[in-house]
Parts: structure tokens; C-alpha cells; sequence
């Protein structure tokens, strides 16, 4: 996410704007946060599952987009306030800021991209794993190539600030972060289309798990609202109004918001299949019969209740 240029946008209103959508991306972070060890850990006694869980990669890859968007929302609030300070303006140093203000909002955008990326392998992973295993190693690495590609966009505007672009420079550097938000969005409609093919193919042959549907319902709805970031940051990048930043971001906040409902409507599914594996055992004791061989339910249910409690 940068700039068609560095000329200075001395809108005040602008600053109040993503002074509110930096608290806004706060109130997210910590809502996570509280949800992760509220919800998370509070099963586990040891210190240490607690923090193994608390770390598992889906959160880490939800609290780092949440902090991006932080980083950008703050970064470009700070942009503002100082270009509408006359001592900021006077001494010259606007462009300066405006140079720190595109590697800070870059790099933001860039951790927000990887994270996504991330999130979107891990949501796909167990699918990889047994129905296409052939395919998982080669899908990770291109993950991590990926992500190293995704952050030459910051790499280049991170190189401006100590020489000043010219026109071709910054067409160069505009055209790589927009091939950069294609290649994601290719790579993130590869592992949903491998989901979904798997649902289809398995769904005349055993009940489809619940899980997979939340999976797949969210990550289609995600996939098409990062398909819609992509020609808004066009339109920045090469007007440059500070409205399609907005909506921009906003459409960050919100993929970030259906990911997370993923997440809590995920957890709440498990807690569902919890109170219904209890019901059925309590049934199963009530109904149980002693008696040559006959039990009417199996040890293997009992076990698996016992080992969701420990987890």
C-alpha cells in the first residue's frame, strides 16, 4: 500500500479518520486477545500448554494482521498530524515523513499479506495432509516463496527514503505491490478450490463435517472480499486519494473480522459437539445393560470425551 507520489495530503480531517480506525483496530486486537485466553487456555493447567496454544499458528497469523492494521491505521494518522503542523511544514521535512509513512504503511501491508497467506495454508492444510498429501510439501514451499516475494514492494520504498523516486521509479515500484495482491489472491483461490473440491467429492460418500463447512463458508467470503482490495488499491496507488486507503483498510479490518468469526464459530462448534458427546454418553450409561458382551456404547467415544477434556 503506497503512494502514486510523495506529495504532501494536508487534509485535517483525514487525520481524525484514522485516529478512530487505529483505536477501532485496537479494540480488535484486544478483543483477540481476551477471546484467546479466555477461551484458549483456560482448559489447560499446565503453563506451558497455555502458552503453546496461545502461540498456535492461527492466532499468531490473527494477531500479527491485527496489528498491522494498527501499524497502518497509526502510521497514517501520524502523517496527517505532522503535515498540518506548521513547525513540520516549515522546516521541510513533510516529504521525509511522507517517505517513513510509506515504508511504516508498506510494511504493514506487506505483514497483513503474509499473515493472510499463512492463514489461508493453515486453513487448508488438513486437507492437503489426506487428500492431496502428494501436493502438501510442494504447497508450503511455495508459501514461503511467496512470502519472500511479497515483500519486495517494501523492500523498494523502504530503498526511497534515501533518494527521491522518479516517475518510472514509481510505476516500477507501483506495478510490483499490484502483482504482488494477484499472486496472493491466485495462491489463496488455489488452497480454497482444493477445499471445496475436497467437500464435493466426499460429500455423497460420508456426512460432511460441520467444521469444514464453517471453513469453507468464511474462507470464500474472505477470498472475495481480498479480491475486491485489489482494484481499490489500484486506484491509489495511481491517483493517490487518501478515500480509497480507506476503504482499503476498512476492507483489512473486515476480512480480519471474518476470519476471526471464523474462529469464534469454530469454537463454538466444537463446544456444540462437546455437549452433545456428553449427552450421548450419559444416554449410553442410562441405557447400558450389564451383561454377556452387551454395552451399548463404545470405549473409543469415552476415551475421545476423555482426551477433549485434556486438550
Amino acid at each position: 500500500m503506497m503512494l502514486a507520489n510523495e506529495t504532501a495530503r494536508t487534509n485535517p480531517n483525514m487525520a481524525v479518520v484514522f485516529i478512530v480506525m487505529t483505536i477501532v483496530s485496537v479494540i480488535f486486537t484486544i478483543t483477540l486477545v481476551i477471546f484467546i485466553l479466555a477461551c484458549k487456555t483456560k482448559e489447560k493447567k499446565c503453563f506451558q500448554e497455555k502458552l503453546k496454544v496461545a502461540f498456535y499458528p492461527i492466532n499468531v497469523c490473527l494477531l500479527l494482521m491485527s496489528l498491522s492494521q494498527i501499524s497502518m491505521c497509526a502510521a497514517e494518522a501520524l502523517y496527517y498530524l505532522s503535515t498540518n503542523n506548521e513547525v513540520t511544514v516549515n522546516t521541510g521535512i513533510v516529504v521525509q515523513n511522507a517517505k517513513l509513512m510509506n515504508a511504516a504503511r508498506s510494511w504493514s501491508a506487506t505483514t497483513f499479506k503474509i499473515t493472510y497467506l499463512e492463514y489461508s495454508y493453515f486453513r487448508t492444510a488438513p486437507i492437503l495432509k489426506q487428500a492431496y498429501s502428494d501436493f502438501a510439501n510442494p504447497a508450503l514451499i511455495a508459501v514461503h516463496v511467496s512470502a519472500l516475494f511479497l515483500t519486495l514492494p517494501s523492500f523498494y520504498v523502504t530503498s526511497a527514503l534515501w533518494y527521491t523516486m522518479d516517475s518510472n521509479q514509481i510505476a516500477i515500484r507501483n506495478y510490483i505491490a499490484l502483482a504482488t495482491f494477484v499472486w496472493l489472491l491466485l495462491i489463496d483461490s488455489c488452497f480454497l478450490a482444493l477445499f471445496v473440491k475436497c467437500l464435493r467429492s466426499y460429500k455423497d460418500l460420508v456426512e460432511v463435517d460441520s467444521q469444514f463447512l464453517i471453513i469453507s463458508r468464511f474462507g470464500i467470503v474472505a477470498g472475495i472480499l481480498f479480491c475486491c482490495v485489489i482494484p481499490f488499491t489500484y486506484l491509489y496507488m495511481f491517483f493517490g486519494s487518501e478515500y480509497y486507503y480507506c476503504v482499503c483498510i476498512f476492507l483489512f479490518s473486515t476480512i480480519f473480522i471474518v476470519l476471526f468469526g471464523m474462529k469464534i464459530s469454530l469454537h463454538r462448534d466444537t463446544l456444540r459437539k462437546q455437549k452433545e458427546l456428553r449427552e450421548r454418553i450419559n444416554a449410553a450409561k442410562q441405557n447400558t445393560t450389564i451383561g454377556a458382551g452387551r454395552c451399548v456404547f463404545k470405549s473409543q467415544d469415552t476415551m475421545a470425551f476423555d482426551d477433549d477434556n485434556k486438550v
